[in-house]
């Protein structure tokens, strides 16, 4: 994600999402990186120079994937539909999505620009990488998830069973009535000896068929693939960060950054459907600027506790608090309310009132005879509290 900062506020107006296989992954995956997804709203400053910063930002990163051990880059170059969302929920009205051919030459401009600056080596369409790289069989092609090709690839390999079942139980059908056939009009032992001999043969046959087009399948699914290729080879762009001489020398890939667990960055999903659930638009640009503060505290607090309330004085988290009813929310921890104190009436509240309730009420149950010992409580039973105090309060 870019952010710009506007009138001190930031403002994030680019997303993308990469798929990254490393040198460790297994062929035909291997040393690559695909742009899954790439969004963008306009409302970067100044206008003239968006489409510059835009085609930088993926460059950019090839430069960086080219530099850490990988070889190839594939971009699949589709806009989306009418009132359909990438990344960003709801983009301004006045933003117009591009139509394909629009958006075919931003990338070839993004691609030619990173060819001279010399962050990539070069790029071609996916069916001449295809053919200059001899690929004879659909397992040889990248295998991206959320992709165009594994839903055409795997949908090629249904109708391909469904059409060899339908031919196989014609032939079958076929054989039937023509065994059917030779049974009524031969009628002497010799002519069913050769009936038999003929339907022998004709056995053999049709296995020797099966055989072939099960080795066939291969076959016709590689041609279906490729005829479906070359239909849309200028929506496909394999980029080659390196020379192909140079590839088999490259370091293992590595990556100087430690991986973080961000469940909102683990997909475009994520995000987007917490857009849509908070109602975050990025429809304009007073929107964006609240959207954008949303994501960045649900990038800063991942994983932390959010009912926690901070001493005013020495702003740490605290549970057990001193809080005061005149002030607008001001709290104080214990030993800044011991040592400093406040001009006001303090009511303390958090965990340690409720168990020196709880104490109490364990010396009362004690007294009465029953030998019991406070029990003490679960992390969601603490958590429920905390929120309930917080709602009280």
């Amino acid at each position: 994600f870019a952010f710009e900062e506007i009138d001190g506020q930031d403002v994030c107006f680019f997303g993308m999402h990469v798929q990254e296989y490393g040198s460790e992954c297994p062929s035909p995956n291997t040393r690559r990186v695909y742009l899954s997804y790439l969004d963008s709203v306009h409302f970067f400053q100044p206008p003239r120079l968006r489409t510059g910063v835009y085609h930088q930002l993926p460059i950019g990163y090839f430069d960086y994937a080219k530099n850490h051990g990988y070889a190839f880059g594939h971009i699949w170059a589709c806009p989306p539909s009418e009132g359909d969302d990438y990344i960003f929920h709801s983009h301004p009205v006045a933003q117009k999505i591009p139509k394909p051919k629009r958006l075919q030459d931003w990338y070839k401009s993004m691609l030619d620009s990173g060819k001279v600056e010399g962050g990539l080596y070069d790029y071609r369409d996916m069916y001449t990488a295809a053919n200059d790289d001899n690929l004879r069989s659909v397992a040889e092609l990248p295998y991206f998830e959320g992709d165009f090709w594994p839903n055409v690839i795997e949908d090629s390999i249904r109708e391909l069973q469904v059409e060899e079942e339908e031919e196989r139980k014609a032939a079958i059908a076929d054989e039937q009535e023509a065994s059917d056939h030779g049974k009524k009009s031969n009628s002497k032992k010799g002519k069913k000896s050769n009936s038999k001999k003929t339907s022998s043969k004709k056995n053999s046959s049709s296995r020797n068929k099966n055989q072939k087009k099960t080795l066939q399948l291969g076959c016709d699914l590689s041609q279906r693939i490729y005829t479906t290729m070359e239909k849309h080879k200028e929506v496909f762009f394999v980029v080659r960060l390196h020379p192909s001489s140079a590839v088999p020398s490259l370091p293992p890939t590595s990556d100087p950054d430690p991986l973080v667990a961000c469940e909102l960055m683990d997909g475009r999903d994520a995000f987007l459907t917490m857009a849509r659930e908070r109602h975050l638009e990025f429809s304009s640009l007073r929107r964006a600027r609240f959207s954008t503060m949303t994501l960045l505290f649900e990038l800063h607090n991942q994983g932390q506790e959010r009912f926690v309330y901070t001493c005013n004085n020495c702003r740490a988290n605290v549970e057990t608090r001193f809080h005061c009813n005149t002030c607008e929310d001001f709290d104080l921890c214990m030993t800044c309310y011991n040592e400093k104190g406040h001009i006001h009436q303090m009511k303390r509240l958090g965990l340690m009132d409720m168990d020196v309730e709880e104490e109490s009420s364990a010396v009362s149950v004690a007294s009465k005879g029953a030998a019991a010992s406070p029990r003490p409580l679960t992390a969601q039973e603490a958590q429920r509290r905390s929120i309930q105090r917080c709602i009280q309060s």
